[in-house]
């Protein structure tokens, strides 16, 4: 096992290696094109964990997560996109669809001929996903919206969720242009598009509908996003310590290298370990079956905080570059913010881990 996870690690790393000007192109355009989504479909690279018999490659969550983290440490942009589409939109379809939803759609969001996104936060209900007001009424049609959705303005299916009287439903919308808003300008993650999903009286049939309660996916798709969200913060801790010790290695000051300053290896030890123990902390998580949403949470909320500090510590050795905005490690910065917030608050995970150490409620 372990040997075919090295095998696997080296596949992604290689991809990576080969497609340099793929993850320029990205970068330049600032959007992942359908030619893009397509020569990653075709290359394997969304269907990792989808079954084999719907056209994917069947690989457990610790290949998707080593994967995120290779594509993260070249562009966190396009590792952002791929888990949206990959483990919040086909990955549910394949753990809580029937047969006729897999069947339609997991083949062609393996191949990249459509893009998947996931619909759950609203301009009211963000960290309290709960309180969202999107309605499916008795006629079976969706109204109200969706914000900050990760490949919003290009995804051609989302899953949704809704209220249905008292009982939250999740559903596999097929989006027409009018429902999508433009790419929202951000700080960071500027290659990954996030929009606005709007919905006016949608007729939505009963096929559309996943198997389980839109509560019961929603519970288990967080414990397993805060994982896969945690491998982008340790490639973009990777990519940052690598830019420090290069950069110290050549840049010179009072007449000898910065990597010879006993404050700038504080800066570099202090990355180096707040690398290590994410990636040690991943591992063990993968590891563990006990205690899944504490384990999850726990990972997300030391990797989130982690790539904060040793982001920002790597701006500090460059000095004024590192505030210039075309220096890697301040665009590595930016990206690093969004896991504040993204998938739950920092201040939502530390609450979520007193509550399941004390069984105490503080929200």
């Amino acid at each position: 096992m372990i040997d075919t996870r090295l095998e696997i690690q080296h596949h992604f790393k290689e991809w990576c290696q080969k497609n340099q000007p793929l993850i320029e192109d990205i970068k330049i355009h600032q959007n992942i094109l359908p030619k893009h989504w397509q020569q990653l479909g075709q290359d394997g690279l969304l269907g990792c964990m989808i079954d084999e018999a719907h056209g994917g490659s069947g690989l457990q969550l610790e290949h998707f997560t080593d994967m995120l983290t290779e594509i993260a440490y070249h562009s966190p942009s396009l590792a952002l996109s791929i888990l949206a589409h990959s483990q919040l939109c086909a990955d549910l379809i394949q753990l809580w669809g029937n047969d006729d939803q897999k069947s339609k759609y997991l083949p062609k969001l393996a191949l990249g001929q459509i893009i998947g996104s996931t619909g759950i936060s609203e301009d009211n209900a963000g960290s309290d996903a709960l309180s969202m007001n999107t309605q499916l009424d008795d006629d079976h049609c969706l109204s109200g919206h969706k914000m900050w959705i990760t490949n919003g303005p290009i995804a051609d299916i989302s899953i949704i969720y809704a209220k249905h009287h008292n009982e939250i439903k999740a559903m596999i919308v097929e989006l027409t242009s009018e429902m999508k808003s433009q790419p929202l300008e951000k700080l960071g993650m500027k290659s990954s598009p996030t929009g606005r999903l709007s919905f006016t009286k949608h007729p939505i049939s009963p096929n559309q509908v996943l198997t389980q309660t839109g509560h019961r996916i929603l519970k288990s798709a967080l414990d397993k996003e805060r994982i896969a969200l945690s491998a982008i913060p340790i490639g973009i801790m990777k990519r940052a310590l690598d830019e420090m010790i290069s950069h110290c290695d050549i840049r010179k000051q009072f007449g000898s290298k910065l990597a010879g300053k006993q404050l700038i290896q504080d800066k570099i030890a202090s990355a180096h370990t707040l690398l290590a123990s994410s990636k040690a902390l991943m591992q063990s998580t993968l590891k563990q079956t006990e205690n899944p949403k504490l384990n999850a949470a726990t990972l997300y909320l030391h990797t989130s905080q982690s790539a904060l500090k040793a982001t920002t510590l790597a701006m500090d050795t460059f000095g004024a570059m590192g505030y210039m905005s075309d220096c890697k490690v301040t665009e590595l910065a930016q990206d690093a913010r969004l896991f504040q917030i993204g998938g739950g608050s920092v201040e939502i995970r530390k609450l979520l881990i007193g509550h399941l150490l004390t069984h105490e409620k503080a929200y």
